[in-house]
Protein backbone atom coordinates (compact mmCIF):
# COMPACT_ATOMS: atom_id res chain seq x y z
CA UNK A 1 0.00 0.00 0.00
CA UNK A 2 1.22 3.51 -0.83
CA UNK A 3 -0.07 6.34 1.36
CA UNK A 4 0.14 9.93 0.12
CA UNK A 5 -0.95 13.21 1.64
CA UNK A 6 -2.28 16.14 -0.39
CA UNK A 7 -0.23 18.45 1.80
CA UNK A 8 2.91 16.64 0.58
CA UNK A 9 2.08 17.70 -2.96
CA UNK A 10 1.77 21.37 -2.03
CA UNK A 11 5.07 21.11 -0.14
CA UNK A 12 6.83 19.75 -3.22
CA UNK A 13 5.31 22.55 -5.31
CA UNK A 14 6.66 25.13 -2.85
CA UNK A 15 10.12 23.54 -3.05
CA UNK A 16 10.10 23.63 -6.84
CA UNK A 17 8.97 27.25 -6.80
CA UNK A 18 11.93 28.04 -4.53
CA UNK A 19 14.33 26.48 -7.04
CA UNK A 20 15.02 23.28 -5.06
CA UNK A 21 15.53 20.12 -7.15
CA UNK A 22 13.47 17.09 -6.13
CA UNK A 23 13.80 13.38 -6.98
CA UNK A 24 11.60 10.42 -5.96
CA UNK A 25 13.33 7.01 -5.67
CA UNK A 26 11.74 3.61 -5.09
CA UNK A 27 12.96 0.00 -5.09
CA UNK A 28 9.49 -1.10 -6.20
CA UNK A 29 7.43 -0.39 -9.32
CA UNK A 30 4.13 1.22 -8.37
CA UNK A 31 1.68 3.04 -10.69
CA UNK A 32 0.46 5.20 -7.79
CA UNK A 33 3.96 6.57 -7.25
CA UNK A 34 4.39 7.20 -10.98
CA UNK A 35 1.05 8.98 -11.26
CA UNK A 36 1.75 11.13 -8.21
CA UNK A 37 5.19 12.12 -9.53
CA UNK A 38 3.72 12.93 -12.95
CA UNK A 39 1.09 15.21 -11.38
CA UNK A 40 3.74 17.03 -9.33
CA UNK A 41 6.12 17.34 -12.29
CA UNK A 42 8.90 15.59 -10.34
CA UNK A 43 11.31 12.96 -11.81
CA UNK A 44 10.83 9.45 -10.39
CA UNK A 45 13.12 6.41 -10.58
CA UNK A 46 11.52 3.05 -9.71
CA UNK A 47 12.65 -0.56 -9.56
CA UNK A 48 16.08 0.40 -8.20
CA UNK A 49 18.39 -2.34 -6.91
CA UNK A 50 21.01 0.12 -5.63
CA UNK A 51 19.59 3.45 -4.52
CA UNK A 52 22.97 4.72 -3.30
CA UNK A 53 24.69 4.43 -6.70
CA UNK A 54 21.70 5.95 -8.51
CA UNK A 55 21.59 8.87 -6.06
CA UNK A 56 25.34 9.46 -6.42
CA UNK A 57 24.96 9.59 -10.22
CA UNK A 58 21.98 11.99 -10.00
CA UNK A 59 23.87 14.37 -7.71
CA UNK A 60 26.78 14.42 -10.16
CA UNK A 61 24.54 15.01 -13.20
CA UNK A 62 22.66 17.84 -11.47
CA UNK A 63 25.87 19.36 -10.08
CA UNK A 64 24.61 19.26 -6.50
CA UNK A 65 26.77 19.41 -3.37
CA UNK A 66 25.88 16.24 -1.39
CA UNK A 67 26.45 18.11 1.86
CA UNK A 68 23.49 20.37 1.02
CA UNK A 69 21.11 17.57 0.02
CA UNK A 70 18.41 16.00 2.21
CA UNK A 71 17.28 12.39 1.78
CA UNK A 72 14.21 11.16 3.66
CA UNK A 73 13.83 7.42 4.20
CA UNK A 74 12.11 4.90 6.42
CA UNK A 75 13.62 1.45 5.89
CA UNK A 76 17.02 -0.27 5.78
CA UNK A 77 17.31 0.02 2.00
CA UNK A 78 17.52 3.80 2.58
CA UNK A 79 20.67 3.56 4.73
CA UNK A 80 22.99 3.63 1.69
CA UNK A 81 21.66 6.84 0.11
CA UNK A 82 21.32 8.44 3.55
CA UNK A 83 25.08 8.01 3.98
CA UNK A 84 25.67 9.95 0.73
CA UNK A 85 24.06 13.23 1.82
CA UNK A 86 24.64 15.86 4.47
CA UNK A 87 21.06 15.77 5.73
CA UNK A 88 19.79 12.21 6.22
CA UNK A 89 16.17 12.43 7.43
CA UNK A 90 13.90 9.74 8.88
CA UNK A 91 10.17 9.51 9.47
CA UNK A 92 9.13 8.82 13.10
CA UNK A 93 7.93 5.27 12.33
CA UNK A 94 11.13 4.37 10.44
CA UNK A 95 13.28 1.31 11.21
CA UNK A 96 15.42 1.88 14.35
CA UNK A 97 18.66 1.74 12.32
CA UNK A 98 17.29 4.40 9.97
CA UNK A 99 16.31 6.67 12.85
CA UNK A 100 19.77 6.18 14.39
CA UNK A 101 21.44 7.18 11.11
CA UNK A 102 19.28 10.30 10.64
CA UNK A 103 20.39 13.82 11.36
CA UNK A 104 16.73 14.82 11.66
CA UNK A 105 13.75 12.68 12.70
CA UNK A 106 10.47 14.22 11.56
CA UNK A 107 7.43 14.49 13.82
CA UNK A 108 4.87 13.59 11.12
CA UNK A 109 4.46 10.00 9.91
CA UNK A 110 4.99 8.98 6.31
CA UNK A 111 1.77 9.24 4.32
CA UNK A 112 0.40 11.80 6.77
CA UNK A 113 2.44 14.84 5.77
CA UNK A 114 6.07 13.89 6.50
CA UNK A 115 7.26 15.16 3.13
CA UNK A 116 5.39 18.43 3.70
CA UNK A 117 7.10 18.87 7.09
CA UNK A 118 10.51 18.44 5.48
CA UNK A 119 9.61 20.79 2.61
CA UNK A 120 8.49 23.49 5.05
CA UNK A 121 11.76 23.15 6.97
CA UNK A 122 13.81 23.47 3.78
CA UNK A 123 11.87 26.49 2.52
CA UNK A 124 12.13 28.21 5.93
CA UNK A 125 15.91 27.65 5.97
CA UNK A 126 16.53 29.00 2.46
CA UNK A 127 18.62 32.20 2.53
CA UNK A 128 16.99 35.38 1.30
CA UNK A 129 18.17 36.16 -2.26
CA UNK A 130 20.41 39.14 -2.80
CA UNK A 131 18.31 42.17 -3.79
CA UNK A 132 18.48 43.20 -7.42
CA UNK A 133 20.21 46.55 -7.98
CA UNK A 134 17.05 48.05 -9.52
CA UNK A 135 13.58 46.88 -8.62
CA UNK A 136 10.85 48.66 -10.54
CA UNK A 137 7.93 46.50 -9.39
CA UNK A 138 7.81 45.69 -5.69
CA UNK A 139 4.69 43.49 -5.79
CA UNK A 140 4.59 39.96 -7.21
CA UNK A 141 2.96 39.79 -10.64
CA UNK A 142 1.04 36.78 -11.94
CA UNK A 143 -0.78 35.97 -15.14
CA UNK A 144 -4.41 37.14 -15.18
CA UNK A 145 -7.42 34.81 -15.25
CA UNK A 146 -10.12 35.27 -17.90
CA UNK A 147 -13.68 35.59 -16.63
CA UNK A 148 -15.71 35.77 -19.82
CA UNK A 149 -14.37 38.73 -21.77
CA UNK A 150 -12.59 40.30 -18.77
CA UNK A 151 -9.05 39.60 -17.56
CA UNK A 152 -8.64 39.64 -13.78
CA UNK A 153 -5.12 39.99 -12.48
CA UNK A 154 -2.07 42.18 -12.00
CA UNK A 155 -1.90 45.04 -14.46
CA UNK A 156 -5.63 44.82 -15.23
CA UNK A 157 -8.41 47.08 -13.91
CA UNK A 158 -9.64 45.96 -10.49
CA UNK A 159 -12.62 43.63 -10.91
CA UNK A 160 -15.33 44.97 -8.59
CA UNK A 161 -18.02 42.53 -7.45
CA UNK A 162 -21.26 43.63 -5.83
CA UNK A 163 -22.13 40.81 -3.42
CA UNK A 164 -25.92 40.60 -3.40
CA UNK A 165 -25.68 37.26 -1.61
CA UNK A 166 -28.93 36.75 0.30
CA UNK A 167 -29.67 40.48 0.66
CA UNK A 168 -32.45 40.09 -1.92
CA UNK A 169 -34.49 38.43 0.88
CA UNK A 170 -36.10 36.15 -1.69
CA UNK A 171 -37.58 39.10 -3.61
CA UNK A 172 -36.78 39.19 -7.34
CA UNK A 173 -37.69 42.89 -7.63
CA UNK A 174 -35.24 43.69 -4.83
CA UNK A 175 -32.58 41.64 -6.62
CA UNK A 176 -33.15 43.71 -9.79
CA UNK A 177 -32.79 46.93 -7.81
CA UNK A 178 -29.48 45.71 -6.37
CA UNK A 179 -28.29 44.77 -9.86
CA UNK A 180 -29.12 48.34 -10.91
CA UNK A 181 -27.11 49.68 -7.96
CA UNK A 182 -24.07 47.63 -8.99
CA UNK A 183 -24.32 48.60 -12.67
CA UNK A 184 -24.74 52.31 -11.97
CA UNK A 185 -21.79 52.31 -9.55
CA UNK A 186 -19.51 50.78 -12.19
CA UNK A 187 -19.14 47.20 -10.92
CA UNK A 188 -18.27 44.47 -13.39
CA UNK A 189 -20.17 41.68 -11.64
CA UNK A 190 -22.78 40.74 -9.05
CA UNK A 191 -22.68 37.60 -6.95
CA UNK A 192 -25.39 35.54 -5.26
CA UNK A 193 -25.41 32.50 -2.97
CA UNK A 194 -26.97 29.19 -4.02
CA UNK A 195 -27.97 26.52 -1.52
CA UNK A 196 -29.99 23.36 -1.28
CA UNK A 197 -31.46 24.09 2.17
CA UNK A 198 -32.24 20.46 2.96
CA UNK A 199 -28.51 19.71 2.61
CA UNK A 200 -26.96 22.90 3.98
CA UNK A 201 -29.06 23.57 7.07
CA UNK A 202 -27.74 21.50 10.02
CA UNK A 203 -30.24 18.99 11.37
CA UNK A 204 -30.34 20.63 14.81
CA UNK A 205 -31.30 23.98 13.25
CA UNK A 206 -33.95 22.87 10.77
CA UNK A 207 -36.81 22.93 13.27
CA UNK A 208 -35.79 26.06 15.16
CA UNK A 209 -38.46 28.76 15.07
CA UNK A 210 -37.52 32.11 13.52
CA UNK A 211 -39.35 35.42 13.52
CA UNK A 212 -39.29 36.72 9.93
CA UNK A 213 -40.98 39.49 7.91
CA UNK A 214 -43.31 36.76 6.60
CA UNK A 215 -44.30 35.56 10.04
CA UNK A 216 -43.11 32.81 12.34
CA UNK A 217 -41.57 29.78 10.61
CA UNK A 218 -38.86 27.14 11.05
CA UNK A 219 -35.32 27.98 10.02
CA UNK A 220 -35.54 25.45 7.16
CA UNK A 221 -38.77 27.06 5.90
CA UNK A 222 -37.11 30.48 6.12
CA UNK A 223 -34.07 29.34 4.05
CA UNK A 224 -36.37 27.77 1.45
CA UNK A 225 -38.51 30.93 1.38
CA UNK A 226 -35.49 33.12 0.48
CA UNK A 227 -33.85 30.73 -2.02
CA UNK A 228 -34.10 31.56 -5.74
CA UNK A 229 -34.77 28.78 -8.25
CA UNK A 230 -34.44 28.32 -11.99
CA UNK A 231 -37.11 30.84 -13.00
CA UNK A 232 -35.63 33.61 -10.84
CA UNK A 233 -32.04 32.98 -11.96
CA UNK A 234 -33.10 32.85 -15.60
CA UNK A 235 -34.54 36.34 -15.18
CA UNK A 236 -31.47 37.47 -13.22
CA UNK A 237 -29.15 36.23 -15.98
CA UNK A 238 -31.17 38.10 -18.62
CA UNK A 239 -31.28 41.29 -16.57
CA UNK A 240 -27.54 41.22 -15.80
CA UNK A 241 -26.82 40.80 -19.49
CA UNK A 242 -28.98 43.83 -20.26
CA UNK A 243 -27.10 45.85 -17.63
CA UNK A 244 -23.69 44.69 -18.90
CA UNK A 245 -22.79 42.73 -15.74
CA UNK A 246 -21.38 39.28 -15.11
CA UNK A 247 -23.29 37.24 -12.55
CA UNK A 248 -22.32 34.15 -10.61
CA UNK A 249 -22.86 32.59 -7.19
CA UNK A 250 -21.25 30.75 -4.30
CA UNK A 251 -22.62 27.19 -4.35
CA UNK A 252 -22.82 25.62 -0.89
CA UNK A 253 -23.39 22.02 -2.01
CA UNK A 254 -22.82 19.77 -5.02
CA UNK A 255 -26.41 19.96 -6.39
CA UNK A 256 -26.01 23.76 -6.39
CA UNK A 257 -22.84 23.38 -8.50
CA UNK A 258 -24.83 21.30 -10.97
CA UNK A 259 -27.61 23.92 -10.96
CA UNK A 260 -25.18 26.77 -11.70
CA UNK A 261 -23.52 24.75 -14.46
CA UNK A 262 -26.93 24.35 -16.08
CA UNK A 263 -27.26 28.15 -15.84
CA UNK A 264 -23.88 28.38 -17.63
CA UNK A 265 -22.21 30.79 -15.22
CA UNK A 266 -18.79 32.10 -16.24
CA UNK A 267 -17.06 31.47 -12.92
CA UNK A 268 -17.69 29.84 -9.55
CA UNK A 269 -17.02 31.34 -6.12
CA UNK A 270 -16.01 29.30 -3.06
CA UNK A 271 -17.31 30.89 0.13
CA UNK A 272 -14.94 30.97 3.10
CA UNK A 273 -17.20 28.50 4.90
CA UNK A 274 -16.62 25.94 2.13
CA UNK A 275 -12.78 25.91 1.98
CA UNK A 276 -12.64 22.51 3.70
CA UNK A 277 -15.61 21.00 1.81
CA UNK A 278 -13.48 18.84 -0.47
CA UNK A 279 -16.46 17.13 -2.08
CA UNK A 280 -17.69 20.55 -3.20
CA UNK A 281 -14.21 21.60 -4.35
CA UNK A 282 -13.81 18.47 -6.46
CA UNK A 283 -17.15 19.19 -8.14
CA UNK A 284 -16.03 22.75 -8.89
CA UNK A 285 -12.64 21.62 -10.22
CA UNK A 286 -14.43 19.18 -12.55
CA UNK A 287 -16.30 22.04 -14.25
CA UNK A 288 -13.08 23.45 -15.72
CA UNK A 289 -14.38 26.95 -14.99
CA UNK A 290 -12.36 29.68 -13.24
CA UNK A 291 -12.76 29.59 -9.46
CA UNK A 292 -12.61 32.47 -6.97
CA UNK A 293 -11.58 31.11 -3.56
CA UNK A 294 -12.31 33.12 -0.41
CA UNK A 295 -9.96 32.32 2.47
CA UNK A 296 -11.73 33.65 5.57
CA UNK A 297 -11.58 31.55 8.78
CA UNK A 298 -8.97 29.29 7.12
CA UNK A 299 -5.44 28.22 8.02
CA UNK A 300 -2.69 27.98 5.42
CA UNK A 301 -2.80 24.18 5.62
CA UNK A 302 -6.53 24.22 4.88
CA UNK A 303 -5.94 26.56 1.94
CA UNK A 304 -3.07 24.31 0.75
CA UNK A 305 -5.45 21.34 0.64
CA UNK A 306 -8.05 23.37 -1.28
CA UNK A 307 -5.48 24.54 -3.83
CA UNK A 308 -4.25 20.97 -4.27
CA UNK A 309 -7.78 20.07 -5.45
CA UNK A 310 -8.58 23.21 -7.45
CA UNK A 311 -5.18 23.72 -9.08
CA UNK A 312 -3.80 27.16 -9.87
CA UNK A 313 -4.33 27.57 -13.63
CA UNK A 314 -7.73 29.29 -13.32
CA UNK A 315 -7.68 30.26 -9.65
CA UNK A 316 -8.22 33.70 -8.13
CA UNK A 317 -7.79 33.85 -4.38
CA UNK A 318 -9.53 36.34 -2.09
CA UNK A 319 -8.06 37.44 1.22
CA UNK A 320 -10.90 37.70 3.72
CA UNK A 321 -11.59 37.77 7.43
CA UNK A 322 -15.02 36.36 8.24
CA UNK A 323 -15.95 38.75 11.04
CA UNK A 324 -19.23 40.66 10.47
CA UNK A 325 -18.68 43.58 10.63
CA UNK A 326 -14.88 43.50 10.35
CA UNK A 327 -12.85 45.56 12.86
CA UNK A 328 -9.67 47.14 11.40
CA UNK A 329 -7.36 45.19 13.71
CA UNK A 330 -8.55 41.91 12.15
CA UNK A 331 -8.18 42.99 8.50
CA UNK A 332 -4.54 41.78 8.23
CA UNK A 333 -4.22 43.14 4.69
CA UNK A 334 -0.56 42.18 4.28
CA UNK A 335 -1.86 38.63 3.86
CA UNK A 336 -2.63 39.66 0.26
CA UNK A 337 1.11 39.60 -0.46
CA UNK A 338 1.55 36.39 1.56
CA UNK A 339 -1.06 34.57 -0.53
CA UNK A 340 0.39 35.84 -3.82
CA UNK A 341 3.89 34.70 -2.95
CA UNK A 342 2.78 31.33 -1.57
CA UNK A 343 0.40 30.26 -4.33
CA UNK A 344 1.48 32.25 -7.39
CA UNK A 345 -2.06 33.33 -8.31
CA UNK A 346 -3.89 36.67 -8.52
CA UNK A 347 -5.27 37.70 -5.14
CA UNK A 348 -8.19 40.00 -4.37
CA UNK A 349 -10.03 41.13 -1.26
CA UNK A 350 -13.49 40.25 0.07
CA UNK A 351 -14.49 42.76 2.73
CA UNK A 352 -17.08 42.80 5.49
CA UNK A 353 -16.07 46.07 7.16
CA UNK A 354 -18.02 49.26 7.53
CA UNK A 355 -16.74 52.08 5.34
CA UNK A 356 -14.32 52.12 2.42
CA UNK A 357 -10.83 52.63 3.86
CA UNK A 358 -9.82 48.97 4.27
CA UNK A 359 -11.02 47.98 0.78
CA UNK A 360 -9.15 50.90 -0.77
CA UNK A 361 -6.00 49.99 1.18
CA UNK A 362 -6.31 46.45 -0.20
CA UNK A 363 -6.15 47.85 -3.73
CA UNK A 364 -2.95 49.75 -2.94
CA UNK A 365 -1.46 46.46 -1.65
CA UNK A 366 -2.20 44.72 -4.95
CA UNK A 367 -5.72 43.30 -4.68
CA UNK A 368 -6.83 42.50 -8.24
CA UNK A 369 -10.53 42.32 -7.38
CA UNK A 370 -12.70 43.67 -4.58
CA UNK A 371 -15.98 42.16 -3.39
CA UNK A 372 -18.36 43.96 -1.03
CA UNK A 373 -21.87 43.14 0.13
CA UNK A 374 -24.41 45.65 -1.17
CA UNK A 375 -27.85 46.69 0.08
CA UNK A 376 -30.43 49.38 -0.48
CA UNK A 377 -30.51 50.13 3.26
CA UNK A 378 -28.28 48.77 6.03
CA UNK A 379 -31.24 48.74 8.42
CA UNK A 380 -33.18 46.21 6.31
CA UNK A 381 -34.07 42.82 7.80
CA UNK A 382 -31.46 40.12 7.24
CA UNK A 383 -28.09 38.96 8.55
CA UNK A 384 -25.78 40.62 5.99
CA UNK A 385 -27.31 44.09 5.53
CA UNK A 386 -25.46 45.74 8.44
CA UNK A 387 -22.04 44.92 6.94
CA UNK A 388 -23.06 46.01 3.42
CA UNK A 389 -22.52 49.14 1.35
CA UNK A 390 -25.48 51.31 0.42
CA UNK A 391 -25.67 52.71 -3.15
CA UNK A 392 -23.70 55.90 -2.48
CA UNK A 393 -20.99 53.95 -0.63
CA UNK A 394 -20.59 51.51 -3.52
CA UNK A 395 -20.42 54.39 -6.01
CA UNK A 396 -17.68 56.06 -3.97
CA UNK A 397 -15.79 52.78 -3.64
CA UNK A 398 -15.61 52.19 -7.39
CA UNK A 399 -14.74 55.85 -8.03
CA UNK A 400 -11.88 55.79 -5.53
CA UNK A 401 -10.55 52.44 -6.81
CA UNK A 402 -10.24 53.92 -10.31
CA UNK A 403 -8.42 56.98 -8.91
CA UNK A 404 -6.00 54.73 -6.99
CA UNK A 405 -5.31 52.68 -10.13
CA UNK A 406 -4.22 55.86 -11.92
CA UNK A 407 -2.24 57.12 -8.93
CA UNK A 408 -0.22 53.91 -8.48
CA UNK A 409 1.57 54.45 -11.80
CA UNK A 410 4.31 52.16 -13.10
CA UNK A 411 6.97 52.69 -10.44
CA UNK A 412 9.46 54.33 -12.81
CA UNK A 413 10.84 57.54 -11.30
CA UNK A 414 10.61 60.45 -13.74
CA UNK A 415 10.01 64.21 -13.84
CA UNK A 416 6.44 64.81 -14.95
CA UNK A 417 5.40 67.71 -17.20
CA UNK A 418 3.64 69.43 -14.32
CA UNK A 419 6.94 69.56 -12.43
CA UNK A 420 8.92 71.36 -15.14
CA UNK A 421 7.78 74.90 -14.30
CA UNK A 422 8.29 74.53 -10.51
CA UNK A 423 11.65 72.90 -11.17
CA UNK A 424 12.81 75.80 -13.33
CA UNK A 425 11.61 78.27 -10.72
CA UNK A 426 12.64 76.57 -7.47
CA UNK A 427 15.51 74.12 -8.11
CA UNK A 428 18.85 75.27 -6.66
CA UNK A 429 21.92 73.42 -7.89
CA UNK A 430 25.27 73.70 -6.09
CA UNK A 431 28.62 71.94 -6.50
Amino acid sequence: MVLVSRSDGMGVSLLKRSGVKVLIMSTEQNPVVAARARKLGVPVLQGLADKRTVLRDWLRIEGLDPARVAYVGNDVNDLGPMAEVGWPVATPEAHPRVRAAARVVLTTAGGSGAVRELCDRVVAARPEPEPAPVQVRTRPQFAPVAIGDVLVGDGEPVYVIGEIGINHNGDLDLARQLIDVAAEAGCQAVKFQKRTPAICVPEEQKGQIRQTPWGEMTYLEYKERTEFGRDEYTQIAKYCDERGLHWFASPWDVPSVEFLEEMDVLVHKVASASVADHELLRALAATGKPVILSTGMSTLSEIDAAVEILGTDKLIMMHATSTYPLPPEEANLRTITTLKERYGVPVGYSGHERGLQISLAAVTLGAVCVERHITLDRTMWGSDHAASLEPSGLEHLVRDIRIIEQALGDGVKRVFPGEEAPKARLRRVTV
